[in-house]
């Protein structure tokens, strides 16, 4: 219930944001995104049905009690004590309560206790990674909206200042000073810079849509985001082994191994308790009432409470032989078990290279965007002097484009760079137990 009015409430605020064309952060994108998901639902659900399994396993502990009543006519012709045919009715109403309980089936209630409770953390466990894979997915979608705004913008300028040279060659070619075919050669540039343009717009777009699908936001709704990404200027100072130290105890992935492998070790320890003998208790107290035509029967309350009876018993159960079916249920949760330890090992291998590659990917593109934030300087500054010798007459069409095109890709590798490295930056904290959603640079 609080769940569900938290969610209201969320979507009532997000609601209220649309209206009011807010920009959106990617944390405040994040946490739309887990709130109008499927797949975080879904898994609510089944957290519901741990927590009922935990229940029922608690409960089967108990003594299993059930009552009973029973009203029985009979009519029709009988044998009297004379061996004498003779009609008669008669009636009988029966009473019982009875009670069972498990006193030991190789520890199987208990196991089952502790299995159930173990299902419970691992649907917590399940619950966060939903949650971080939805926040991974929205974060590389958010920056690929980012990026590709920056590659427009940076079209923009390029097809601008295309066409300023065009206006400039077109008016030198009628003065004398450029040549017709200098012109085409700039009109081709434009032309590529507009086609160039387009494609980056076409790019942006499919990644809104992208972005908004994996929000489930509407398709059609508009959505502005913040763009002010700015360069993190620390660098991890942690090797992957240390991060890796740090995640083996906190990640979701690592806890769902382990709680598997808990689970599995108690479900082989279940079936090999089936092999054992079990032991259970059962009482049941029980009376009736009875009358016939033939007689005059006592008061009820008299029968009842005079024909009161029940018994008390103890039941020692040896399994012996049941067509193998405990022991290859045995030989099953054996292998399952030998099945979930090598899952354990693989999956911890694989976050130990995720961080190893996350590590040295990051610590790469520090040392790229430095040299990148070199190569945009220096592009840019030769692209000014090509620019002037260009207006005087001294370079060509061909060699003002190649340094044009040498500025727009220094531009857009530098800020690729920049958000891949914000990408990683982000990812190494979250190894190391901080929540993508939590983390604000």
């Amino acid at each position: 219930m609080k769940k569900s009015l938290f969610t209201i409430i969320l979507s009532v605020f997000f609601t209220y944001s649309f209206a009011q064309g807010e920009t959106w952060s990617l944390e405040r994108c994040m946490q739309y995104a887990i709130a109008n998901s499927p797949s975080a639902k879904r898994q609510q659900y089944s957290n519901d049905n741990y927590k009922q399994d935990y229940i029922n396993a608690i409960a089967n502990m108990l003594p299993s009690i059930s009552g009973s009543v029973s009203a029985t006519p009979n009519f029709g012709r009988s044998i009297n004590d004379d061996n004498v045919y003779v009609n008669n009715s008669s009636f009988n109403n029966a009473y019982s309560l009875s009670a069972s309980m498990p006193i030991f089936n190789g520890f199987a209630t208990i196991n089952a206790v502790r299995s159930s409770k173990i299902g419970r953390l691992l649907g917590k466990e399940y619950q966060q990674q939903v949650h971080d894979d939805i926040s991974l997915s929205v974060m590389e979608r958010y920056f690929n909206v980012i990026l590709y705004m920056g590659l427009v913008t940076i079209a923009e300028e390029q097809l601008q200042e295309s066409g300023q040279n065009l206006f400039k060659a077109r008016e030198l070619e009628k003065l004398g000073l450029r040549s017709s075919a200098d012109v085409a050669q700039v009109e081709a540039q434009v032309a590529t810079n507009d086609a160039n343009l387009i494609n980056q717009q076409n790019n942006l777009t499919n990644a809104w849509t992208l972005l908004k699908n994996v929000m489930n936001y509407p398709l059609e709704d508009s959505l502005r985001i913040d763009t002010a990404i700015n360069m993190i200027d620390d660098v991890p100072q942690e090797s992957a082994s240390e991060v890796f130290v740090t995640a083996r105890t906190l990640h979701p992935s690592i806890r769902i191994a382990d709680y598997q492998l808990r689970q599995s070790k108690l479900n082989y320890a279940m079936s090999r308790g089936r092999l054992l003998p079990s032991v259970s208790l059962s009482a049941e107290y029980h009376t009736n009432y009875y009358s016939d035509k033939q007689s005059t029967p006592a008061p009820f309350s008299y029968q009842f409470r005079n024909k009161r009876g029940g018994y008390i018993s103890a039941t020692l159960s040896i399994p012996i032989f049941n067509g193998l079916a405990r022991r290859t249920n045995v030989n099953r949760n054996l292998n399952n078990l030998r099945i979930t330890e090598q899952n354990n090992a693989e999956t911890l291998r694989a976050l130990q290279s995720s961080i190893k590659q996350a590590v040295d990917r990051c610590n790469g593109l520090a040392k790229e965007y430095l040299q990148a934030a070199k190569q945009v300087s220096a592009t840019t500054l030769a692209h000014r002097a090509v620019q002037r010798k260009y207006d005087e007459g001294l370079l060509s069409s061909l060699e003002l484009q190649t340094s044009a095109t040498q500025v727009q890709q220094a531009k857009s590798y530098l800020l690729d760079v920049k958000l891949q490295y914000v990408i990683q930056y982000r990812l190494i904290r979250y190894y190391q137990g901080i929540p993508l959603i939590e983390q604000v640079h």
